[in-house]
């Protein structure tokens, strides 16, 4: 149940948890119907309980019974040779060719501009749509970031740049959020089960994202020599595939992110994230949550920070109290200096 507050139940799991389920006021809506579970002197404003009356006694005692636990060692893995990723490496692969894009909208703000694009996707006779936004306080070619949002987000494209952006923006630098395959007006692929449907639906989404630098790329405005790639949630846990599958991005921030698939839970390497972690080798920030249900710390967002291949001087895991979803301004507070390190300082515009 979504409300104000998620709520405790009854119901152990491990030693020392209880489940607490449904979704607070500040969370993201898709993780009304995700399981958690916390120590039970957790102490959160958003951790509450509901009163309930039943309408039959007794109640079945499976409705009492502790939750199993399952917990994956990453740290038991072990990713596959060069050679097979080599291979790997061969389901994403794309033909390069004319992207024939086109800016199809253009709106001037006091402290941006908003322009929306299409271009040719790599697979089929479908247009990636995206939308890119240009500071006015900075001097062009822009530093640039690209984004890779939440699974199921919502964050509407309205006079402001969203939310999750926005900081980004008002730093100097460009955005650009392309809208992948499965997420938005493109997300009805989502909805047939089935790995073999995911595998190629994440492929499609990887190609989405690969062939967004393609058209970065082409334009004059941005320097793509000074790449970043930001993302949340879901596109953290992509993240490490698809900064091992292209190394154009020069830094990285993932603001709750995580380890994704392992070896154990699809039956596709390509998808299991203990193949490309240790081979990202450029700077990467992780931001998370102490208390994340998705993105447990000790089982998925340490194991993920251990297992890059990012030199120790140039990676850090910012750890702060709260679930799945620092607040934004945690976020900016961290990403920016991160990405003035690596990407050097905005070039503001003279007054």
């Amino acid at each position: 149940m979504a409300g104000n507050v998620k709520e405790w139940c009854w119901n152990k799991v491990a030693v020392d948890k209880r489940c607490i389920l449904g979704g607070s006021w500040e969370e993201p809506n898709y993780l009304f119907w995700h399981s958690d579970a916390q120590g039970a002197m957790h102490r959160l404003p958003t951790c509450g309980f509901r009163c309930v009356r039943y309408l039959s006694e007794p109640l079945p005692q499976a409705a009492f019974a502790d939750v199993p636990a399952e917990q994956q060692d990453f740290h038991k893995e072990t990713p596959v040779s060069d050679e097979q990723f080599r291979f790997i490496r061969t389901a994403f692969a794309y033909d390069k060719g004319p992207l024939n894009s086109e800016v199809t909208s253009r709106k001037e703000f006091a402290g941006h501009i908003h322009e929306t694009v299409q271009f040719d996707a790599a697979y089929g006779s479908e247009k990636v749509p995206g939308h890119l936004y240009l500071p006015r306080n900075a001097r062009s070619p822009y530093q640039t970031v690209i984004f890779f949002p939440a699974v199921w987000p919502y964050f509407p494209h309205g006079e402001e740049p969203p939310e999750a952006i926005a900081f980004l923006v008002k730093s100097g630098r460009a955005v650009f959020w392309p809208i992948y395959k499965g997420t938005f007006e493109r997300i009805p692929g989502w909805s047939r089960p089935g790995w073999s449907n995911r595998r190629d639906l994440c492929i499609q989404m990887f190609k989405d994202y690969f062939s967004s630098i393609d058209y970065l790329e082409q334009r004059t405005d941005l320097d793509v020599q000074k790449l970043g790639y930001f993302s949340i949630s879901g596109g953290g846990c992509w993240g490490a595939l698809l900064l091992a599958l292209d190394d154009r991005a020069k830094v990285a921030v993932f603001a709750d992110g995580g380890f994704g698939y392992h070896s154990d839970e699809t039956p596709f390497l390509e998808l299991a994230t203990i193949n490309f972690a240790p081979r990202v080798k450029m700077p990467v920030l992780m931001i998370n949550g102490r208390h994340d249900p998705i993105f447990p710390l000790e089982t998925s967002q340490r194991p993920l920070f251990e297992l890059l291949g990012t030199s120790k001087k140039d990676k850090s895991h910012r750890v702060f109290d709260g679930g799945h979803g620092v607040p934004m301004k945690i976020v900016a507070q961290e990403a920016l200096p991160w990405l003035d390190k690596y990407l050097g300082a905005v070039r503001q515009e003279a007054k």
